[in-house]
């Protein structure tokens, strides 16, 4: 296959996974124009429109699709061969660059890492808690953590941990001061204590089960932190009620208690799941990390 045709190929595959040519040429390091031109290439060599453009988004068209789900796997087969060619017989070395709350981190991440980097040394690691903390937002990332395996075109995902139980405290004094929390409808009339997420979602919502069906209450009185210490303090100090793991208020200190409401009411969030875009699946790096996630401890 002639250079030329394997640099359409690629564009081609590239901009599929991402549905966005500005985002494609920022993956290959080109510009737009550039990306544009090698599609266009491609579409008039095989004589077919592979893209259904409009000024707002763009589709693949059928021929498009069947043209990726023959071609695309085979080209990333060839992107993981070379990687290994280029790697072999010298140490590992590169990059990893990941989103995820901070729990997330703690509880499925940050053990896998570790037993990633105690066997590479050579990489780096780079953990951030807020996905807009990064240049280029998303396009920056190698993956990024959260609840549920929900995905979008060309992404992937892999479970790292199991459901999480969720709770909602608060002090003795703050509860004997404020409205009684009986059914999850009243927790409308308190502030409520939140971790912001990874993504940067705007909504905050508490879920509960009742009556054999998930029930999510959102209130206006919010306040958002960024740790989970924070979020703690803000509790112990009488702010408001706090929506945490279960796991987290087991290690607060003794003489500052805070105290579970809603019990009976209160569901296991989904697990955590590792997401990455399909195209960066043969990466080196990220399939050092996928494999040691496969394996387990």
């Amino acid at each position: 296959m002639r250079h030329r045709t394997i640099g359409e190929l690629t564009a081609f595959v590239v901009v599929c996974e991402l549905l966005n040519f500005r985002a494609a040429a920022e993956a290959l390091g080109v510009t737009p124009s550039a990306v544009s031109q090698l599609v266009r290439r491609l579409e008039s060599r095989l004589g077919v429109d592979l893209f259904v453009r409009t000024t707002r988004s763009i589709q693949l068209t059928p021929k498009g699709q069947e043209i990726l789900r023959e071609l695309g796997p085979r080209l990333h087969d060839i992107g993981h061969e070379l990687d290994k060619l280029e790697n072999s017989g010298k140490a590992v070395a590169g990059s990893l660059v990941i989103a995820a709350e901070e729990h997330a981190a703690q509880v499925a991440l940050l053990p896998v890492i570790a037993s990633v980097l105690s066997r590479y040394p050579e990489i780096t690691v780079r953990l951030c808690d807020r996905v807009e903390a990064l240049p280029h937002s998303v396009q920056a990332l190698d993956a990024w953590v959260r609840s549920g395996s929900e995905l979008e075109q060309g992404v992937e995902s892999v479970r790292i941990s199991d459901r999480i139980q969720m709770a909602i405290v608060a002090t003795p004094s703050y509860l004997s001061k404020h409205s009684p929390l009986i059914v999850p409808e009243d927790i409308v009339s308190h502030r409520i204590i939140m971790l912001q997420d990874a993504q940067n979602n705007k909504k905050y919502s508490c879920d509960f089960l009742r009556d054999g069906e998930i029930q999510r209450i959102s209130s206006e009185k919010i306040v958002i932190v960024q740790t989970l210490a924070l979020a703690l303090q803000a509790a112990q100090q009488g702010i408001g009620v706090a929506y945490l793991p279960l796991d987290v208020i087991s290690n607060q200190p003794a003489h500052r208690p805070l105290v579970k409401v809603l019990d009976d009411y209160m569901i296991y969030r989904q697990p955590y799941h590792l997401h990455f875009r399909k195209i960066h699946r043969n990466s080196l790096i990220l399939s050092i990390l996928l494999k040691e996630i496969q394996e387990g401890p």
